[in-house]
């Protein structure tokens, strides 16, 4: 009797370690995930602030379940485990929340102009 309940407890104690080594895995992939999503958003709307008036950026954002508003210089992206918050040089953005797909991010003398 003695036998099976160590047998028994060694095999809760591995499968509670094992569970809890996945949780944090899916933890740090999420906050992996958040932060590229957030450095992509504050990549794209810096550089087009940096280059001046009428710079126009391309890109592709993909945001992978994650949520990003902007709002009062800071990108904030948000996800199941994670959040990131990320400062923009300026804080004249037309766009509040971005979503996955296609935009165009144009300078306006100053003012951001996502499309």
């Amino acid at each position: 009797m003695v036998v099976v309940s160590v047998v028994l407890m060694l095999f809760f104690m591995f499968y509670m370690l094992y569970s809890n080594q996945i949780l944090n895995s899916e933890q740090a992939d999420s906050n992996i995930v958040t932060m590229r999503v957030a450095s992509e958003v504050q990549y794209a709307i810096d550089y087009v602030y940096l280059a001046g008036g009428g710079t126009v950026y391309n890109t592709t954002i993909l945001t992978s379940g994650t949520n990003v508003t902007i709002g009062n210089g800071v990108v904030e992206a948000d996800s199941v485990y994670g959040t990131a918050y990320l400062p923009l040089l300026t804080d004249d953005v037309n766009a509040t929340n971005i979503s996955a797909g296609n935009y165009v991010i144009s300078n306006d003398n100053g003012a951001i102009l996502v499309d």
